[in-house]
């Protein structure tokens, strides 16, 4: 009788045990083979992100795809989609957009009057636009740039005038953007290869004073 209880109990540890084997190997196999949805989440999905110091994210940056699908002709305008957050205690200002593929920037305050100060024939699309403003990003807030909405109101458009060469989907152009307190950084800005908005994560302020 002893014999067959100490069986019994010998067989449970060895079903116990393999159990846990068992379980453990399936959990190792969940964290080498699957990722948090968080980790795989992206602020676009053919778009940057660049910091500038600790209080500045320029986030789902990219050169908008062209309006035939083939290419920005040169000598063109071609709109960048960016949001500028400020994550930092006092007012910040983008100053300049320098790069040695285009002549200058312009920004307007609606796709409205960026369409139509582009249109062919316009004064300001023959001058290459008008001069470039400062762009004021308020503390703790954040600016949205772009002709296609991702769920912000009141968007503005960021215009790169005069290209210097034609510019193509999978593409990218070296920008460099100044802030005046924050400072300058030089991103390679990928140019989209569609017009069809994407599912993104737009970055906001953090509570904390820096980019989130």
């Amino acid at each position: 009788m002893k014999s067959g209880v100490k069986a019994h109990r010998a067989t449970a540890r060895r079903v116990g045990l393999a159990g846990l084997v068992a379980a453990t190997l399936v959990t190792a196999g969940c964290t080498a083979g699957q990722r948090a949805q968080t980790a795989d989440e992206q602020e676009t999905l053919d778009g940057t992100t660049a910091h500038i110091g600790t209080t500045i994210t320029l986030g789902a940056l990219a050169v908008e795809a062209p309006s035939d699908g083939s290419s920005w002709a040169s000598g063109g305008n071609v709109p960048v989609k960016v949001v500028m957050v400020n994550s930092g205690h006092s007012d910040d200002q983008l100053t300049s957009i320098t790069s040695p593929s285009i002549t200058s920037w312009s920004t307007y305050a609606s796709v409205a009057a960026a369409s139509a100060a582009n249109a062919p024939g316009s004064p300001s699309a023959a001058a290459g636009a008008s001069s470039p403003s400062p762009v004021t990003v308020p503390a703790h807030s954040r600016v949205q740039f772009g002709t296609v909405p991702t769920g912000a109101t009141g968007i503005r458009v960021l215009m790169l005038t005069g290209v210097k060469s034609t510019i193509y989907p999978g593409s990218s152009v070296a920008l460099t953007f100044t802030f005046a307190q924050a400072g300058r950084v030089t991103v390679q800005v990928p140019v989209q290869l569609s017009k069809t908005p994407h599912s993104s994560v737009i970055p906001g302020p953090s509570a904390t004073g820096e980019a989130g």
